[in-house]
């Protein structure tokens, strides 16, 4: 994104979307991945991605909620330790059957191909949701 001398906000895709004169930009800039970028229209401001997330952090006592609301699911109800490291449980899997991880959208598929592989070997799973 640009700024210019006369407070125009350019933002894009790409640069060099608009041609804008080298002298006339004040401010160069780039939203990062997992940046916000937020412009404030009744103050007629940026607010920096910092800013924002130190405003929504601090909104609600979240600590208290999480703390006062955890669910903690059972270990490993639906096999052994051993069979689990080894990966050649041949019974069925009846994790799935528990309520809460349906209620949230979990599927064999996001327990075997994602999670199983970060629990089990520590490493970080080769998959994609959605």
């Amino acid at each position: 994104y640009y700024i210019t001398n006369d407070d125009l906000l350019i933002l894009g895709s790409e640069v060099g979307t608009l041609d804008v004169k080298p002298e006339n930009i004040r401010v160069r800039g780039r939203v990062s991945p997992g940046k916000v970028f937020l412009v404030d229209f009744g103050s007629k401001r940026i607010v920096t991605d910092e800013e924002l997330k130190k405003q929504v952090v601090n909104e609600f006592p979240y600590s208290d909620w999480l703390r006062e609301n955890k669910v903690v699911l059972p270990r490993n109800e639906f096999s052994t330790e051993e069979a689990f490291a080894a990966g050649n449980d041949s019974r069925p899997i009846r994790i799935m059957s528990d309520a809460r991880l349906k209620m949230f959208g979990y599927t064999v598929e996001h327990i075997e191909i994602l999670l199983k592989p970060l629990c089990v070997h520590g490493v970080e799973p080769l998959g994609s949701i959605g």
